[in-house]
């Protein structure tokens, strides 16, 4: 979780130190993209059932449910 942070605010360094340490592609996907993905999959969701969204043709605020959410 620590090297999913890293890669937000010191990507270059990050990368670097990852390839150095030559693991694997399953390896890298697993323990620095897949955390990232589900912060910001949680942060996308709260944002909706929060804020909502605009729809409509004349734009108008839906709030969401947490299953419409979830789907989103």
């Amino acid at each position: 979780m620590l090297n999913a942070l890293l890669l937000i605010f010191t990507p270059a360094s990050s990368w670097e130190r990852i390839a150095e340490a030559r693991r694997s592609i399953f390896y890298i996907l697993v323990t620095y993209l897949l955390p990232l993905m589900l912060l910001t999959s949680f942060g996308e969701g709260y944002g909706l059932l929060h804020s909502g969204k605009w729809q409509g043709e004349s734009p108008h605020l839906r709030r969401l449910s947490v299953g419409e959410s979830v789907v989103f």
